[in-house]
């Protein structure tokens, strides 16, 4: 899978072409990745003090997943305890896994136009790739990538260069969407 995705705008529409091989991959993982966060999220539960009178599924412990800490650690701030970490995870998960749906639906099957409507689908693009992004970075072992995008690369040849490459991709197509669509990001 190679190549750079560029979007473009028409009016108000936001399109990018994608090829066969790059929405085969991309739907391929991202498949992966609901299915991640929705295990992460069957395992919140109202048996918890209040929780059965508030009705407000919760996580009691941390995940011991490190892609899902990771992607934690991108939105939540390190001086906040665990307890608002819990607090604030189902939240974050939940809009995770109704943006990678909506970028599911958004991507041509075979390849082709990838058409954007309207900024919700917009943000859910730019945050599915992001978020992603993290994940990849974590389970391919090149957790560098995640901050540090322009550092000297490994050979492009090793599953390290692959990886870190694939990380990069992700990054410059999230980015170049932003770019073009004019949203504001903080990260």
């Amino acid at each position: 899978m190679c190549g750079a995705i560029h979007w473009d705008r028409a009016n108000e529409l936001v399109v990018g072409n994608f090829t066969s091989a790059q929405a085969s991959w991309l739907r391929r993982h991202l498949s992966g990745f609901a299915s991640l966060v929705q295990w992460r999220m069957d395992q919140y539960h109202t048996d918890y003090p209040l929780g059965a009178e508030l009705g407000l599924p919760l996580p009691t412990e941390a995940t011991e997943d490190r892609r899902l800490n990771a992607i934690l650690d991108w939105h939540c701030c390190e001086e906040e305890s665990e307890e608002v970490r819990l607090w604030h995870e189902p939240d974050l998960f939940a809009g995770l896994y109704k943006d990678i749906n909506l970028v599911w639906a958004t991507l041509p099957e075979r390849g082709g136009m990838v058409v954007l409507r309207e900024e919700r689908q917009i943000r859910a693009w730019f945050r599915v790739l992001l978020d992603y992004r993290i994940t990849a970075a974590i389970s391919w072992r090149v957790p560098d990538a995640i901050y540090d995008l322009r550092r000297e690369q490994p050979e492009p040849g090793d599953e390290l260069g692959r990886a870190f490459y694939l990380t990069t991709w992700l990054w410059d197509v999230a980015h170049e969407l932003a770019e073009i669509s004019k949203i504001t990001v903080s990260r």
